[in-house]
């Protein structure tokens, strides 16, 4: 069995290997961390266990960020 990550359509950990090069991920265990996060970073996160099975078992995770505000006195 290998436990993919990706967003969208694009892999971003398999099984232990990172495909992509983000030095703000990385793998805890099964569990994808990701520091610093940016607006661009939110979005659809599929965990996705890929095993012998026609179909692989897969889950998503919706992660919003949100952006601080400033109150302005005039």
């Amino acid at each position: 069995m290998i436990l993919l990550w990706k967003k969208g359509n694009r892999v971003l950990t398999a099984g232990e290997t990172k495909v992509r090069r983000d030095s703000r991920m990385q793998l805890l265990g099964n569990d994808l961390e990701i520091s610093n996060l940016k607006k661009s970073d939110g979005g659809d996160y599929i965990c996705e266990l890929e095993t012998d099975a026609v179909l692989p078992s897969a889950i998503t995770h919706t992660v919003e960020i949100w952006v601080g505000f400033e109150i302005y006195m005039f």
